[in-house]
C-alpha cells in the first residue's frame, strides 16, 4: 500500500482501536489494509486519506510514547 515501507497492523492500547501503520514513514490508516485505496495525506483523516502517526494520536488525546501502540499478529492468506 505505501510506497515507502511495509504497512502492518497495530493497536492503540488506550483506545483498543486497530490501525494500519507504515513502518518507514509512519503513515496511519484507520481502515483495514485490504480495503484502503488511500493515496493522499490529510490532516483531518477523512475517508480515502491517511494521517501521520503523531497527529493521529494527538487527535485522540494521546502522545507517542513507549507503550502507546502495540504490533498485532500478521495474518497470512
Amino acid at each position: 500500500m505505501c510506497e515507502q515501507g511495509w504497512v502492518v497492523p497495530y493497536r492503540i492500547i488506550a483506545t483498543g482501536e486497530n490501525i494500519q501503520l507504515c513502518l518507514e514513514c509512519e503513515a496511519v490508516w484507520s481502515h483495514d489494509v485490504q480495503t484502503l485505496g488511500c493515496e493522499r495525506y490529510s490532516p483531518d483523516g477523512e475517508q480515502g486519506t491517511f494521517w501521520s502517526l503523531v497527529p493521529f494520536l494527538e487527535e485522540r488525546g494521546l502522545s507517542y510514547t513507549p507503550g502507546t501502540i502495540e504490533a498485532l499478529p500478521l495474518h497470512e492468506g
